[in-house]
């Protein structure tokens, strides 16, 4: 009894002892992280994240019990079964999706419990590539899939043999392979829990038993965890450990593959009252949620801090913190580290120092209050100037800023303040000299104004200008001598001075370089001379704004502009000016107007400007922003109001507040400096049929886009992925207008009565321009107006153009052969008939004649002349109608025998007939001009016996495809006795005109006549 009593006694020792010394050796600190919400741009957010992963792009895709979202930094999309535009399966069953991996190629894996089916997702391709029919037992069992490194796909189902719940491998060759099946416990199957795998081991956790197998499904160890392991163990793995926690004990166990069993790692203070859910362990941190909320361990610091959303600072009521994760954690590729609720995500991220961290304190300011310049004296005390015309003084040591009381003496009234200068125990203030410790201020002159002025302190020698006035003014500190020098402008009477900015020394210490409104940058004498003036059109800053201030790098002459910070070369007078980038500030979308320069190191200034505070790299001229929701990251600074303490603080005036900080300090935006790739997400197309067809499967692999006649409305959507800094869009449109568009945010383009031909689209953003996005779109013509069915149009025309002529030449053939032979019948009629009747008068009258008196025989001779005469006329007649005789060979035969007949008694007259060689018998003549040419040749041999007075007539006929040709002239002289408007020659001319032809006739030599046939 007394032994029980011992032991029990030692036992609360060791426990009063034990427990709270592990519990004191963790102690809490402030948080320095915190979780930010993203706004994931869903307007209904009744769903439930169950899990998320990233893809290989970047973007975060998450499964709920709503569909498949994707998430590219400012809107979510959500993709579901059935959907026109955004389908994972084609067909209309449920979305809700459970469970959400990515294997080794990048692929998504969930499933659809209620359909059972596992689904293999290419988020590239906006593809499924493949499904797996599973048996799931809900609430028995738990539907549990994962990938091993070498991209096997393990899952668990119901063996349809056996009824029990068993753990089926997938290869590469799609088979799938019952490997374990889950004994029952006290006879009833084992809830699964939890699978995870690590290296070549598969991890199996149910209710009451940790189950570790190998990639073949043999059994490595079993350990039984009912007994002081609570109720519901979590785990964590990563590629190359594993880890599960006892939320009894707050132990966090290991798994050593090499032993194969569990061992301790890290004890974490069991100090809270609710278990664990979900935990990450990276190197030496432990991030653990509980029911009181997230705490982040360091397990070397020993310490701890608990993690609020971002603007919360304490818990009012731990009940309503909690965090419902069960699965709700997604590590990056980057390493960050996002925290799913059910229907939000956060990010975890280091909790930025606020403003109140940065802002100097004022005594006695409360509003907003514009600073100007500071400064610091030799006992390490630091003055600034604000509006309107006070001090304010940070004394060595002390934290806090005091106002300064300034003497008042007659005639001098400050309106205004702007620059500052320590020397010895004086202060330099505008155009006056002022000592705190003697309470005195003295002007260095009588001043028109005891306003801004600008200063240049080189040693005991201060320069200086006060604003509205036309001179420059000199003041030996030592001496207390003052010295006014009117601007001697002559020989650029352009430079007028009104508000001069900053004033610096040459590199060789004998000019001064001045920066002013209105005429840029001055180099004069230290006597205000003015040498050369560089005005603003030649520095590219704008006229109105000028240069504010100056920073002499020899040969450099570095000043702040509206569009930038400039670089003037004093050597070869040359000028770079390094504008801010496009979309920097993607609120104004303007470029920055930069109010002074720092230096910060040997390469990098700090500029101060309208819209923040930057940082400028003079090697790489680059400008970085500070990161987003930094305090000084937009506000607007004041000319003239910097200062670098002796302690290497900066201190720096805006026209609200007064900002101090150590460049460590300061939290740069360094990483984001290019925009992601762009990629088409979906084309919406309308045709004017009322119907709308989506296109968005491998859209973004597109090259072409094929668009029919009847397409009128085409919209695409195009995205690049956005960090954290808005993403701005351009585009142009090749075929329709090469220039660019301007930037914005518009992430759609509406294509409207696209004409048909082929156009080229190119989208690209504003950080990343030399990344374009190209689509070629091609719109076909309707069939009717392309061009081989205008061609086909174009030949059936010259076709059916073919038969009508070939139609209308038949029937005009078949004409002229009826014609012909109507011809050939008038023709045999006369020869037959009317021939014979004249012949036989002809014969009876001769024979009459020999038996007749004298005086009637004279009569019937000269009827049977004018019988063989009409015989004659019948046969020239009959040989013009007979259609047989329609070639050159009948008309030249003709004209042989004709001349033949005529000449043959004339003891005279002898004639000559040459033809072309170009006649030949069978070419073929028209009836008309065969007969009109005879006649006229008829005529003119005529006239040639009747009047010819030589001994000799040449006939010459030539025959081309264009023109017939007639000459018939004879050797004699001239005959006054022809007249050349006889009947005969008149019908000769009438025939001539009738074929359109060119008939000459000359006397002159002799008779000649030359016709001229066109055949055409």
């Amino acid at each position: 009894m007394s032994k029980n009593i011992f032991l029990g006694y030692m036992f609360f020792v060791w426990a009063a002892v034990t427990l709270p010394a592990q519990t004191s050796a963790h102690k809490k600190i402030k948080p320095t992280y915190q979780l930010s919400e993203i706004p994931l741009g869903i307007s209904d957010m009744r769903l439930n994240i169950d899990q998320a992963q990233e893809d290989r792009e970047g973007y975060v895709w998450f499964a709920t019990d709503n569909g498949l979202w994707q998430f590219d930094g400012s809107t979510s999309q959500r993709f579901f079964n059935g959907s026109e535009k955004y389908p994972i399966l084609k067909k209309d069953i449920s979305s809700n999706f459970y469970g959400l991996i990515k294997d080794k190629t990048g692929n998504l894996i969930t499933a659809v419990l209620e359909d059972n089916l596992l689904i293999i997702y290419n988020p590239d391709k906006r593809k499924v590539i493949d499904t797996i029919p599973i048996l799931t037992a809900i609430p028995n069992g738990q539907l549990l899939f994962q990938v091993d490194r070498y991209n096997a796909l393990y899952y668990t189902s119901i063996n349809r043999k056996s009824n029990r719940y068993t753990l089926h491998k997938r290869g590469k060759d799609k088979v799938e392979h019952a490997i374990f099946e889950m004994p029952k416990v006290n006879g009833i199957d084992d809830r699964l829990v939890e699978m995870n795998i690590v290296k070549n081991s598969i991890f199996l956790l149910t209710e009451t038993m940790l189950t570790v197998l190998s990639l073949k499904g043999e059994l490595i160890a079993k350990i039984d965890i009912t007994k002081g392991w609570g109720h519901w163990p979590s785990t964590y793995s990563d590629a190359n450990d594993y880890f599960l926690m006892n939320e009894k004990t707050s132990t966090l166990m290991k798994w050593d593959f090499n032993e194969e069993r569990l061992t301790h790692y890290y004890t974490l203070p069991n100090a809270f009252k609710s278990s664990f859910s979900t935990f990450v362990v990276k190197k030496d941190t432990i991030l653990c949620f509980r029911g009181e909320g997230l705490f982040r361990y360091n397990t070397i610091s020993k310490t701890y801090q608990q993690i609020h959303k971002n603007g919360e600072s304490s818990l009012t009521d731990a009940e309503n913190y909690i965090l419902l994760i069960e699965n709700g954690i997604l590590i990056k590729e980057d390493g960050s580290i996002m925290v799913l609720e059910p229907n939000k995500i956060y990010k975890l991220e280091a909790k930025p120092k606020n403003e109140a961290f940065f802002k100097e304190t004022i005594n006695g300011i409360t509003e907003d209050t514009s600073f100007r310049a500071l400064t610091e004296d030799s006992d390490n005390n630091i003055y600034v100037t604000y509006y309107t015309a006070e001090i304010a003084k940070k004394a060595a040591g002390t934290k806090n800023f005091e106002i300064s009381q300034i003497p008042k003496i007659p005639d001098v009234n400050f309106t205004s303040t702007f620059s500052i200068k320590a020397y010895n125990d004086d202060i330099i203030w505008n155009n006056t000299l002022l000592n705190f410790k003697d309470h005195t201020l003295r002007p260095f002159s009588k001043q028109e104004f005891y306003a801004h002025t600008t200063q240049f302190l080189k040693k005991d020698s201060l320069w200086f200008y006060t604003w509205g006035t036309n001179k420059l003014q000199y003041y030996n500190l030592s001496e207390k001598e003052s010295f006014n020098y009117t601007f001697d402008v002559t020989g650029h009477p352009e430079v007028r001075f009104n508000l001069i900015n900053s004033i610096i020394e040459d590199a060789q210490g004998k000019n001064l370089f001045v920066a002013s409104r209105f005429n840029g940058i001055t180099l004069m004498t230290k006597k205000g001379k003015v040498h050369k003036n560089y005005n603003a059109s030649f520095l590219k800053t704008n006229r109105e704004t000028g240069v504010n201030h100056l920073f002499l790098d020899p040969p450099i002459l570095w000043y702040a502009g509206s569009n930038g910070l400039g670089a003037f070369n004093t050597e070869d007078e040359t000028v770079k000016v390094f504008e801010f980038p496009d979309g920097m500030d993607t609120q104004n979308l303007v470029n920055r107007e930069v109010f002074f320069i720092v230096p910060l190191s040997e390469d990098e200034f700090y500029l101060g400007t309208d819209n923040g505070l930057i940082r400028f790299n003079k090697k790489t001229g680059n400008y970085f922003e500070l990161v987003k929701g930094h305090p000084l990251a937009n506000v607007e600074f004041n000319r003239n109001s910097f200062l670098k303490a002796s302690d290497g603080k900066y201190y720096m005036g805006t026209t609200k507040s007064l900002y101090s900080f150590f460049p460590q300090d300061l939290e740069w935006d360094v990483k984001r400096e290019k925009d992601k790739d762009i990629r088409i997400n979906l084309i919406s197309i309308f045709n004017d049929n009322g119907k709308y067809r989506y296109i968005s499967e491998g859209i973004n692999q597109l090259a072409t886009l094929e668009l029919s006649p009847n397409d009128v409305n085409i919209e695409i959507d195009y995205a690049a992925l956005q960090e954290e800094k808005e993403v701005l869009y351009s585009h142009r449109i090749k075929g329709i207008n090469t220039n660019w568009s301007d930037y914005s945010k518009e992430r759609k383009l509406n294509l409207v009565g696209l004409a048909p031909g082929t156009y080229n689209l190119e989208i690209r953003t504003v950080n990343s321009p030399q990344k374009i996005k190209a689509l070629t779109i091609k719109k076909a013509q309707y069939w009717y107006l392309r061009w081989y069915s205008q061609l086909a149009f174009v030949v059936l025309l010259i076709i059916l153009m073919a038969l009508l002529i070939r139609y209308r030449y038949r029937l005009r053939l078949q004409k002229e052969r009826e014609l012909a032979g109507l011809r050939n019948k008038i023709s045999s009629d006369l020869h037959d008939d009317v021939g014979s009747i004249l012949t036989a008068v002809a014969m009876q009258s001769e024979i009459l004649a020999k038996k007749a008196i004298a005086a009637d025989s004279e009569k019937l001779k000269r009827i049977g002349s004018l019988s063989r005469e009409a015989m004659g006329s019948m046969r020239d007649t009959v040989w013009s109608i007979d259609s047989k005789k329609d070639s050159m060979g009948s008309l030249l035969s003709r004209m042989k025998d004709f001349a033949t007949d005529v000449f043959q008694n004339n003891e005279q007259l002898s004639f000559h007939f040459k033809k072309g060689r170009e006649i030949k018998a069978d070419q073929q003549l028209n009836p008309f001009i065969r007969q009109n040419v005879y006649l006229i040749f008829k005529e003119a041999i005529t006239n040639c016996i009747k009047h010819c007075n030589g001994d000799r007539v040449e006939i010459t006929l030539n025959y081309s495809k264009t023109e017939l040709f007639l000459e018939i002239k004879d050797n004699g002289c001239m005959n006054e006795n022809i007249k050349t408007s006889g009947l005969g020659l008149t019908n000769m001319e009438l025939r001539a005109k009738k074929m359109n032809s060119q008939l000459k006739i000359r006397t002159e030599k002799g008779f000649g006549v030359i016709l001229q046939v066109p055949l055409s």
